[in-house]
C-alpha cells in the first residue's frame, strides 16, 4: 500500500499513521463529516502488550499528534458509537496518571510468562478507562 489518501468522488478520506497500539496503526479522517476512524489506537481499553506495541511514550506522542487534527468524533474499534474528540484528554491523562501510580500486576493468558501492569482510571463521568503495558 503505498498511497496517503482516498478520494470516493463524493468522500475524501486521508491515511494517518498514528502508532502506539501497534507500530503499523493508521486512522482514516474524513474532512467532510469531521470524522476519524481510529482503529484501536483511542480504545478505552488500551492494550500495549502485543509483540509489536510500541511505547507508553510513543502512544501519548500519538495522542497528542491526533488531538491537532481537524475532527469532531471518532469511531474505535469494539464500541458501536462516535466518541467525541474532548475523550482524548482522558486517554493521555491515564497514559500519563498511570506512569506514576500503583499499577495492577497483570498475567495475560496469551503471555503467561510475561508480567504487565494494569491501571485503571475514572474521568469526571466515571467512566473507566485502561491501559496494559
Amino acid at each position: 500500500m503505498n498511497f496517503d489518501s482516498i478520494d470516493l468522488g463524493n468522500l475524501f478520506w486521508k491515511i494517518i499513521h498514528i502508532p502506539g497500539h501497534t507500530a503499523g496503526s493508521i486512522g482514516i479522517l474524513i474532512p467532510k463529516l469531521k470524522l476519524f476512524l481510529s482503529g484501536d489506537t483511542l480504545s478505552p481499553s488500551i492494550c500495549l502488550n502485543f509483540p509489536n506495541a510500541l511505547t507508553i511514550d510513543d502512544l501519548i506522542n500519538t495522542l497528542y499528534s491526533i488531538q491537532k487534527l481537524n475532527f469532531n468524533s471518532y469511531l474505535t474499534s469494539h464500541h458501536n458509537h462516535l466518541v467525541q474528540k474532548e475523550y482524548i484528554n482522558d486517554l493521555i491523562k491515564c497514559c500519563l496518571i498511570s506512569k506514576k501510580e500503583k499499577n495492577y500486576k497483570y498475567i495475560s493468558p496469551l503471555e503467561p510468562n510475561q508480567t504487565r501492569k494494569l491501571y485503571i482510571y475514572s474521568n469526571k463521568y466515571g467512566e473507566c478507562i485502561s491501559i496494559i503495558y
